[in-house]
């Protein structure tokens, strides 16, 4: 009985450990390697950050900014080399027919590693950061704003259930079997 409890829990344990690493990473873990706001420009990576102070103070958002409105969006060049080399950006809406640039940034050397643009984001939508090196597009980053994501719900809630789910069967089990073989120790 013991044996087959123990493998009861392992199971349990084995769906947690499956849902719970993207929770546990939330906004990147640890190094550049694992963060989910880098931007990946051939063999470079820059970092992104957005931030809305008006509404959200000082609190650092990746790819999904929670609301419309103003929002500062900085870029960090983590890779030395790319401070030599002009790094330009376009922010479009895609979705918008023609297609509409909220913010451009010539391509510019940025010795100190940052740049950062103020956009005013006027509706709820997707919207990309084309990124270029010198003249020639490099990489393009998704950025959502005041789009409601469920994903993180989800994956709380199915961890919930697996552990609900986990703590019924061995309790169903236990009574199962005690049922099926009556007491032990009288």
């Amino acid at each position: 009985m013991a044996m087959a409890l123990l493998s009861k829990l392992k199971l349990v344990a084995g769906l947690l450990a499956l849902l719970a690493p993207g929770v546990a990473l939330a906004h990147g873990g640890s190094g550049i390697e694992k963060d989910i706001c880098k931007i990946r420009m051939g063999s470079y990576l820059m970092h992104f950050a957005g931030y809305q102070p008006d509404v959200k103070g000082g609190e650092e958002f990746c790819g999904a900014l929670p609301v419309v409105g103003e929002s500062i969006l900085v870029f960090d060049l983590v890779d030395r080399e790319l401070r030599r080399v002009p790094i330009g950006l376009t922010l479009i809406e895609p979705s918008a027919n023609p297609p509409v640039t909220l913010a451009s940034i010539a391509p510019t050397m940025f010795p100190a590693g940052t740049f950062k643009t103020v956009v005013e984001f006027q509706k709820p939508g997707n919207y990309v950061a084309v990124l270029t090196m010198g003249e020639q597009e490099a990489a393009r980053f998704p950025i959502t704003v005041g789009v409601t994501s469920y994903g993180g719900v989800l994956k709380f809630a199915l961890i919930i259930a697996a552990i609900v789910g986990g703590g019924l069967l061995l309790y169903f089990s236990k009574n199962l079997s005690i049922l099926r073989f009556g007491k032990t120790g009288n």
